[in-house]
């Protein structure tokens, strides 16, 4: 079984980075955060092409670098495979010229079996010939995977592997990684600022922020519920706002709080009575209404005035305004139309207790 552990320091001007990084063979580790927050940093680290001030990588058991023992395994004998964004496919070569680069010029039986079922799995066996001008995203996608695979690497690493393909084509390529790590069981490390990407690809998820992990688990959990203000901010959860802890209740593992002029129900957090907390809902998880519902679960019911009505992307957004109390709710376009909601109109908006969470600095 292959095994990965890294603890990586390195400072550039005012950037410092410390992380701990710790993953087998069954792990796709989705590295997630903004520009800047260094995920290209880390990668660059793995594969020795930036050195850093202190740190540790070793993979299988065999130390790569340790600046303690001044131990230092160069890039191109470190057999980490890299996905680049933009591919760096080589314009002047073939298919499987670019694939077999840096491979030895006479490849023996066991390293042609190997690249055969690199290219069957990859589907691209058809394209050996082709020069990669002439291939789609797609297919340079897979050519470009297919390199990095060749020198079967102990690591495999990807930078945004969809972020200039279409949504099918993502798809598509999200589904190839999770088959490629399937068959050839290679530890992955992701990076990736697409919610999407994370939640399909990754088994486990670290949000990056200014050069320190904030948040560490599995991608639903942390990009259903965040814990940090930084997350949530990341992840445009759409509702934010400040409460005061008013009442607390262990049996029900409720907490009472209220958002100006409005008692809400959240789960039970380690708080204190007089607390001013920050809670985070996303808009999905906010039903709507024209009628006043009864005989519900949902902890959470109040009475709204829709202020504004707005599309985008995935869905209707909903601004809705109870007092000095503020929602934003998503819905689609065919709810929407069903409800017949317009702006103006006064609509009940109902959540679960569950789907509130508190937010720590």
């Amino acid at each position: 079984m292959n095994s990965i552990e890294a603890q990586l320091n390195y400072i550039n001007n005012n950037f410092n980075l410390s992380v701990d990084i710790k993953m087998t063979d069954n792990d796709r580790l989705i590295l997630y955060g903004p520009s800047g927050s260094g995920k290209t940093t880390i990668l660059k680290l793995l594969l020795g092409l930036l050195q850093p001030n202190q740190g540790k990588i070793s993979i299988s058991g065999q130390v790569i670098l340790d600046t303690q023992t001044e131990t230092y395994i160069p890039a191109h004998k470190r057999k980490i495979g890299y996905v680049p964004q933009d591919y760096r496919l080589f314009p002047h070569l073939s298919v499987i010229n670019n694939i077999t680069y840096g491979l030895p010029k006479h490849l023996t039986e066991s390293q042609k079996k190997f690249l055969n079922l690199i290219n069957e799995t990859l589907s691209i066996s058809d394209l050996a010939d082709r020069n990669v001008n002439n291939l789609s995203g797609g297919e340079m996608q897979r050519v470009a995977i297919g390199r990095a695979l060749s020198i079967k690497p102990n690591l495999l690493l990807l930078d945004e592997p969809s972020t200039s393909l279409d949504s099918e084509l993502s798809i598509s390529v999200r589904t190839l990684i999770k088959r490629i790590h399937e068959e050839f069981k290679i530890p992955t490390i992701i990076v990736t600022h697409d919610q999407q990407e994370a939640l399909a690809l990754g088994t486990q998820l670290h949000v990056l922020h200014n050069g320190q992990f904030i948040e560490s688990g599995e991608p639903s959990i942390i990009l259903g519920q965040p814990q940090k203000l930084q997350t949530a901010a990341l992840i445009d959860i759409e509702n934010i706002f400040s409460a005061t802890v008013t009442e607390r209740d262990p049996t029900n593992g409720i907490t009472v709080c209220q958002y100006h002029s409005l008692n809400l129900e959240i789960p039970l957090y380690d708080t204190q009575i007089g607390d001013s907390i920050q809670v985070g809902i996303k808009a999905s998880d906010i039903i709507v209404a024209t009628k006043r519902p009864t005989h519900i679960s949902a902890r959470n019911v109040f009475q709204v005035e829709v202020i504004h009505i707005d599309q985008d992307h995935s869905g209707i957004i909903l601004k809705c305004k109870s007092g000095l109390s503020e929602f934003s709710a998503k819905i689609t376009k065919s709810a929407l139309d069903d409800l017949d909601i317009s702006q103006g109109q006064n609509a009940y908006i109902l959540f679960k207790a569950s789907s509130c969470f508190m937010l720590k600095p």
